[in-house]
């Protein structure tokens, strides 16, 4: 062990098996981000949507009053009739 390693607790860049190891996952790495990037390449000209699902904003297409208060129900009521959280009705 060389100063550098004694003064930082890690080991020297310089030693054989810390290279050897490094560039065995930066390999791995490079081939787990070629799968994941061959795969969403394949669902995107499958046409699936990627990405987060969009909320739920339009009251509307719910069936749910705009105000879910003027109707008298807790936002419960609604959120559970809706089959929304709560969160999203009292937004």
């Amino acid at each position: 062990m060389d100063s550098r390693a004694a003064r930082t607790g890690r080991a020297c860049p310089a030693d054989p098996r810390s290279r050897m190891l490094g560039v065995f996952s930066e390999f791995e790495r490079s081939i787990i981000r070629e799968r994941v990037n061959a795969r969403l390449a394949r669902a995107r000209a499958e046409g699936t949507k990627l990405g987060r699902p969009a909320t739920v904003s339009d009251d509307a297409a719910l069936g749910r009053p705009s105000r879910p208060r003027a109707s008298g129900k807790s936002f419960r009521a609604v959120a559970r009739q809706s089959h929304v959280g709560v969160g999203t009705c009292s937004a």
